[in-house]
């Protein structure tokens, strides 16, 4: 009983708290990502920002050794190979963990001009 007041069993169950739930639950809006997976993977992996940081993974066709401060991880850009090997790959996804630190190096090396030529080839 709080402050006087003890709600009785025949007020409990008259109250229906159902008519203020909303049983529709509408999708969200697949969001379109700017690149794909795998075109990042080409463009991350050829980066000069990333030279010598990746490796093909020996026993995983598609994979790689990262090598990121010193640490060395498997990795894959790939959903479909990280479903087949999630003891020993760790998936790069966008808004996680090491894809998220990686970009930024990419991103910076990109400013310098470091990609390459092709983007202002054809004048």
């Amino acid at each position: 009983m709080v402050l006087g007041f003890a709600p009785r069993s025949a007020e409990i169950s008259a109250l229906n708290l159902d008519k203020f739930v909303d049983d529709t639950v509408e999708a969200a809006a697949e969001q379109s990502v700017p690149v794909a997976l795998p075109e990042l993977e080409v463009v991350i992996v050829a980066s000069s920002a990333m030279q010598g940081r990746f490796d093909p993974h020996p026993q995983i066709a598609g994979a790689h050794y990262l090598d990121w401060h010193g640490t060395f991880d498997a990795v894959t850009f790939g959903p479909e190979l990280f479903d087949q090997y999630p003891d020993r790959l760790q998936l790069l996804p966008y808004g996680r963990g090491l894809l998220e630190e990686i970009l930024p190096a990419v991103d910076a090396s990109a400013d310098q001009g470091a990609v390459g030529d092709w983007a202002g080839s054809e004048s």
